[in-house]
Parts: structure tokens; C-alpha cells; sequence
């Protein structure tokens, strides 16, 4: 987790090591292996046992990247204060980079549609993967629930134990009607 790690983090931003605070947040030292590592080391499994950087590659490569460049990426980002472009500009030119060599193709094709019950989750605090996002694709599934958590963000199923039970009763019985939940405080999931 970077949450211990953020008030150093933020820190270094302030004092104008954008980059230096954003490495930290990325990989902080307290989820590598030894002190020698590097931050571009890439990760181990063990290190990071609930990602998956192929995955994230996968998606980022055949669904983001091909439909945006580099160009786009500086000209959008000129708004954003300074340090802190200075720090998450970096990061997503990598993502560039790294889609160069990654063996994925472009994902082209229509949208995906089906009458499977299908329940899905959305984060109103999700700052990777926006509820609106969730929504327009539960619109395309006709057997679909949404369920939108005011106070989740990403990894919804993280957001609290109503959050938990709702996916646990989908998978006992996807005909039955899901529950609402009410407005839980948010929870950080430090593990």
C-alpha cells in the first residue's frame, strides 16, 4: 500500500520533486524486496499480489493507447498545475512506451452485448476507471444490475462488507434482486 508513504511523497512534491513523490506512490519502499531494488525494477508477484501488469498492459495497450498519442497527451495535460504534471506526465509516456514492444493488437469491433446476468460495480470515486464507464456498459447488457458506491473507489469489492455481500449473493443466485446498500463511510483497504 502507498498510503503510509504519502505524506513523504507529497513532501517531495511540494518541495518541487514531482517525479520523486510520484515514484514513491507507484512502488513505495515498503512493498520492495530489498533497499538496493530500483523503482523500474519490474515487479515481482509477490510484491504486488492483486495486480497484474500484463493485464494492465493488455487493456492499456489494445484499448487506450490506439486511440490516443502522445500528442494528445501533452496538449490535455498543459492545464494541469506543474509539479503535478511534471510527476504523472512520466508515467503515462510510459505507458507509450512500454505498448511498443507489448504483443497485443488494437481492439476493434462492436460493443459487447449480452443476456447473461451480469452485476457491475461502480466506484463514484474511482479515479482509474469512472462510474459513467460502468454504466454505459451495463446499458449493453440486458440482464445487467448497476450499483454505483457514492464512497468506493477502484476495486469496489474493497469498499466495505455490503459491497462484499452483494457480489457473494449475485454468484449464490444472479435472479435475485440485488440490495441496496446503504451509504457507507469509506473504507482503505491497507492490506
Amino acid at each position: 500500500s502507498s498510503l503510509p508513504s504519502l505524506p513523504h511523497a507529497l513532501d517531495l512534491i511540494a518541495k518541487g520533486d514531482a517525479q520523486g513523490g510520484v515514484d514513491i506512490l507507484i512502488d513505495p519502499p515498503s512493498a520492495r524486496e530489498s533497499e538496493d531494488e530500483a523503482p523500474d525494477d519490474p515487479p515481482s508477484s509477490d510484491r504486488r499480489p492483486n495486480e497484474s501488469d500484463g493485464l494492465f498492459l493488455s487493456v492499456q495497450c489494445a484499448e487506450e493507447a490506439p486511440r490516443n498519442s502522445t500528442t494528445d497527451l501533452k496538449s490535455r495535460s498543459a492545464s494541469i498545475d506543474d509539479p503535478l504534471r511534471r510527476g504523472l506526465l512520466p508515467v503515462t509516456m510510459r505507458v507509450f512506451d512500454s505498448c511498443a514492444g507489448w504483443p497485443v493488437k488494437a481492439k476493434e469491433g462492436p460493443v459487447t452485448t449480452s443476456a447473461i446476468p451480469s452485476l457491475v460495480l461502480a466506484g463514484a470515486l474511482d479515479p482509474i476507471t469512472p462510474a459513467a464507464w460502468a454504466e454505459r456498459a451495463a446499458s449493453t447488457l440486458s440482464r445487467s444490475t448497476y450499483r454505483l458506491f457514492p464512497n468506493a473507489g477502484h476495486g469496489v469489492i474493497n469498499a466495505g462488507a455490503c459491497a462484499r455481500n452483494t457480489v457473494a449473493d449475485f454468484f449464490n443466485d444472479p435472479a435475485a434482486p440485488v440490495t441496496e446498500c446503504p451509504s457507507e463511510p469509506i473504507h482503505w483497504d491497507l492490506g
